[in-house]
């Protein structure tokens, strides 16, 4: 390049990757190249006698925006001063890393949300049991009772709250049932009507006989509601369109992966995919990446997990999310695996309230637990039913007691994230010493948080935090009678 930024000659390279020819790059300037915005400091490197290294933006004859990686350094050339510059196109290495990054802080984010909803579980715990205590101890007092089971639904709302978290780690409970997606769409839409503001022109576009996917009926809801009411917010003040489409498709016909955001390498099959399209302003490019974070709203008012819950949900069920927006409007796509239907069965619904039959009493159990709060209550609500515990503060303290004197013990009640040895660790080296009670695990996450090899066995069993008195002795009748 000469002063001023004329090109004095190229190779062959510099033509693939800016995709002009020879003849035409010279007629050129450097700055016909380079972005303007990248010019003050293109000027600033050329005129430089050491060899520099910056990045900058520039355009190919297409008009796709490149990375541009150049090193510049001064020299003569014919008694003139002239810079050589080397181009490396680093547009391709610079959105993988920001990719990278982003999955990290997804998965930080992920590890904070899940941590908040364990120990806010940990606590409902103490309100639920308490209320229930007093429920069963001041029976008589209606207008007691009733305060309490305010108290107790209170508490399991907020729970339902960890649960959005919880499905933003991808670590939510799920009952996996097989659904046909337009069908739940069609029941959607008629129930939230109301819903859906006046200047909403809902359309629907739903392919009749469309492959099952196998997901959690509650939490598909959640990604459909979320989508199409964003998509209604979206539109202006004079109103627009919200289209809804449901059709099938195979690993090749998956939209761009540059759009994909779950972050997650989607695998060959065949798919089923949710498309909401708005007509309203777009997404600008600045809060892209945010509107997937826990809370994030453009309102003064948010409405929760939103979209953070939803990417959560379908991170969870195998399948991705794409997002293409304009000023003329958003596309959310997404797209879950097709259900081979002899793969999975619904899980049945066990009753919320045991019957008198159902019930056990006098049982020796270990509560292993690191919350002294929540070993302290379940101690007390165990001897509601003429159980009797014994109370450890880890996984360690247990076995070492157990291993002293071999007690017999006809039940282990287990937190399952524990410090120092968690719950899973203090199971199988119970077992590998010979212990044979049965194991209740219970837990501020879901039952999926626990491998294979402990589901598969006959001789655990699964009670989520918080819970209610009368679910812990069904949990329990149920484990021993087994």
């Amino acid at each position: 390049f000469h002063e001023g930024g004329r090109i004095l000659d190229v190779n062959t390279q510099f033509e693939t990757m800016f995709g002009y020819p020879r003849e035409a790059l010279l007629t050129l300037t450097l700055f016909d190249i380079f972005k303007s915005d990248a010019q003050a400091d293109l000027l600033e490197t050329l005129g430089q006698s050491q060899q520099q290294r910056v990045e900058l933006r520039a355009s190919n004859q297409a008009g796709d925006v490149l990375d541009i990686e150049i090193q510049s350094r001064e020299t003569l050339l014919e008694g003139k001063k002239v810079s050589v510059v080397a181009c490396q196109d680093v547009t391709v290495r610079k959105e993988t890393t920001e990719k990278m990054f982003e999955r990290q802080r997804r998965e930080s984010l992920g590890l904070l949300a899940g941590g908040i909803a364990h120990d806010f579980n940990n606590l409902m715990v103490s309100v639920v049991g308490e209320a229930n205590l007093l429920t069963a101890d001041y029976a008589d007092d209606q207008s007691l009772t009733e305060s309490l089971s305010r108290i107790i639904l209170s508490a399991e709302s907020a729970s339902r709250l960890c649960d959005q978290m919880l499905a933003f780690t991808g670590k939510g409970a799920t009952v996996t049932e097989n659904i046909n997606l337009s069908g739940r769409i069609e029941e959607l839409l008629k129930l939230i009507g109301s819903s859906i503001p006046e200047r909403a022109s809902v359309v629907t576009q739903l392919q009749p006989h469309l492959p099952l996917i196998a997901t959690d009926s509650t939490q598909i809801d959640q990604v459909i509601l979320n989508l199409v009411l964003n998509a209604c917010d979206a539109l202006p003040e004079e109103g627009g369109e919200v289209s809804v489409r449901t059709f099938s498709l195979s690993a090749d016909d998956l939209p761009d992966p540059d759009l994909e955001m779950t972050g997650e390498m989607l695998l060959t099959g065949s798919y089923v995919g949710l498309e909401v399209t708005d007509t309203g302003c777009g997404i600008p490019d600045d809060i892209r990446d945010q509107i997937f974070e826990p809370f994030y709203s453009t309102k003064s008012l948010g409405r929760g997990m939103g979209l953070a819950a939803v990417i959560g949900v379908v991170r969870a069920s195998g399948g991705g999310m794409f997002l293409e927006s304009s000023a003329g409007g958003s596309r959310f796509t997404v797209v879950l695996p097709v259900n081979d239907l002899s793969a999975v069965q619904p899980q049945a619904r066990v009753s919320a309230i045991p019957t008198p039959d159902e019930s056990v009493s006098g049982l020796q159990i270990a509560v292993i637990d690191d919350d002294e709060q929540v070993r302290k209550l379940t101690e007390r609500t165990l001897r509601k039913f003429d159980h009797k515990a014994t109370l450890y503060g880890s996984g360690e303290a247990f076995l070492a007691d157990w291993q002293s004197d071999r007690q017999a013990f006809q039940l282990i009640l287990l937190d399952l994230s524990m410090k120092g040895m968690n719950g899973e660790d203090t199971f199988l080296n119970y077992r590998r010493a010979g212990g044979e009670a049965p194991v209740l695990f219970i837990s501020g996450y879901h039952e999926q948080g626990l491998s294979p090899e402990i589901t598969s066995r006959g001789d655990v069993g699964f009670l989520h935090k918080p819970y209610r008195l009368e679910h812990l002795e069904e949990k329990i009748a149920e484990l021993v009678r087994k």
